[in-house]
């Protein structure tokens, strides 16, 4: 396995994501796993020709390393969602430019080795408006029509905090590159509360692009961020969750539909389940602690 790291020029390395990765699968792969790191800064020639280096590097390497996982970590423009190209936000480019330059022919052939994209991922670390904004989504959806890689993930969240991604990738690494799950985010994020509370997670394929959400009957319902504070009372009581029809036998259940209810004044808010969603595991219980739902994106 190698693990390709695309990294803005500047941003800190503490706590690096894809080093992370490594150290984490490493003991599980006996060594059969390699970290490449390469930062970009494509004002800097030096920066931008790093690529072609790497490329020519890799070329004579085992055919053996035929599975890849790649990391782009940068930010991104809150309104178009291009990628930045330089540090301190001098400057910026759309999604498919940046990877012409990161992922070049060469390396798309190197990428291919495995016969398929089947064994590849890629792995966006950007704020959420690289997967969010119109343009900048259909990039990304233009770009997994490639076949480069089995699946593309990101993140929804507009001030992503990559401190909440480890553990998550961590586990996702290990599950698809060590035990052969499939697919790479959606077999592992049920158990992954803490990333939920924080940020959606964007899934792009081939064929089809999903968004897997945290779900709370009372802090999170069908994974809608809600006020802590009553919109009736203005105050911040807390939250009960009951049925829409207690006394009906044909109430939906809690996994189709639920009232919030204010524990102060007893106002309620219906909240209903995303058409086309659909639970990562068993319909949620009536005292479950979150669960993940996917919807199409």
């Amino acid at each position: 396995v190698a693990i390709i790291s695309f990294r803005l020029a500047g941003m800190d390395h503490m706590g690096d994501t894809a080093q992370g990765v490594y150290e984490h699968v490493h003991p599980y792969l006996q060594g059969n796993v390699v970290l490449f790191c390469m930062e970009f800064d494509f004002t800097k020639p030096s920066k931008s020709a790093s690529v072609p280096t790497f490329c020519s590097m890799l070329s004579p390497w085992p055919c053996s390393i035929t599975r890849f996982l790649v990391f782009l970590t940068s930010h991104s423009d809150p309104v178009t969602g291009d990628i930045h190209v330089q540090p301190e936000n001098r400057g910026a480019s759309t999604f498919l430019n940046v990877l012409a330059v990161l992922i070049p022919k060469p390396l798309q052939t190197i990428l291919r080795r495995g016969g398929c994209a089947s064994s590849n991922i890629l792995v966006i670390l950007a704020c959420g408006s690289a997967v969010t904004a119109a343009n900048a989504k259909s990039q990304v959806q233009e770009f997994a029509k490639q076949d480069l890689f089995q699946e593309i993930v990101s993140f929804k969240q507009q001030r992503l905090q990559y401190t909440y991604t480890h553990s998550f990738l961590n586990d996702a690494a290990l599950s698809f590159y060590v035990y052969g799950r499939t697919p790479f985010a959606r077999a592992v994020l049920p158990g992954h509360n803490t990333l939920g509370g924080h940020t959606a997670v964007i899934s792009f394929t081939s064929s089809h692009t999903y968004q897997y959400l945290w779900s709370h009957p009372t802090i999170r319902p069908f994974g809608i961020h809600v006020s802590k504070q009553c919109r009736a009372c203005h105050r911040v009581p807390g939250f009960s969750k009951c049925r829409i029809d207690p006394e009906s036998h044909k109430a939906p259940q809690f996994h189709k539909a639920l009232y919030r209810v204010c524990n102060g004044c007893g106002d309620k808010q219906l909240h209903t389940c995303p058409k086309d969603g659909e639970w990562l595991g068993p319909n949620p219980a009536a005292n479950s602690a979150g669960d993940w739902l996917r919807v199409p994106y």
